[in-house]
C-alpha cells in the first residue's frame, strides 16, 4: 500500500481517481530498487579494481562526479570536454560508447566489448577490474579518440 502510494505520488497520477494506474505500476518501484541495489554497487566494486590497475586512487571511484573525470580523462585518455558530453541527454548515449569503447582498448579489449561495457557494465567493469586484464597506455602513432596531439616542427 505504501509503494502504492509512493509510485502513485512520483507519477503524478492519483489512485483513488485512477484506480488502474496503482495495479499498472507497482512492479516499478521494486524493479528499480533491485536495479540500484545490484548494478551501481558493481560497477563501483569494478570501477574501484580498473582504477588501481590504470594507476590512479582507488578512493576516486567513490566519489560521484569525480569518479567520472577520472574514468574519462585519466583512465580513458580522452579530453574533459567527454566529461561534458555525458551531461547532454542526447548526446551522452554516444559519448558513454565511446567513453566505455577508449576503456576497453585501453585494457586490451575490443571496440566490441567497450560496447557491452556501456550495455553491461555492472557484469564487466568488475570482469576488467578483477579479472586478468592489464592497462596499457596506447602507443604513440596509434589513432585514439583522444584530441590530437601537435608534433614538432621541423625548422
Amino acid at each position: 500500500m505504501v509503494a502504492d502510494r509512493l509510485v502513485a505520488s512520483v507519477s503524478g497520477i492519483d489512485t483513488l481517481t485512477a484506480p488502474w494506474a496503482a495495479a499498472h505500476t507497482q512492479w516499478l518501484l521494486p524493479y528499480v530498487l533491485g536495479w540500484v541495489v545490484i548494478t551501481i554497487p558493481a560497477i563501483v566494486a569494478g570501477w574501484l579494481g580498473v582504477f588501481q590497475k590504470a594507476g590512479q586512487s582507488r578512493w576516486a571511484a567513490l566519489l560521484p562526479g569525480y569518479n567520472i573525470y577520472v574514468l574519462v580523462v585519466r583512465v580513458a585518455g580522452l579530453s574533459p570536454v567527454w566529461c561534458l558530453f555525458l551531461l547532454l541527454p542526447p548526446v551522452n548515449l554516444i559519448a558513454a560508447i565511446v567513453v566505455n569503447v577508449e576503456v576497453a582498448r585501453r585494457f586490451g579489449r575490443t571496440e566490441a566489448f567497450g560496447v557491452g561495457m556501456a550495455v553491461f557494465g555492472f557484469i564487466l567493469y568488475p570482469w576488467l577490474g578483477f579479472g586478468s586484464a592489464e592497462y596499457q597506455r596506447l602507443p604513440i602513432g596509434r589513432i585514439s579518440l583522444t584530441a590530437p596531439t601537435r608534433r614538432p616542427s621541423s625548422r
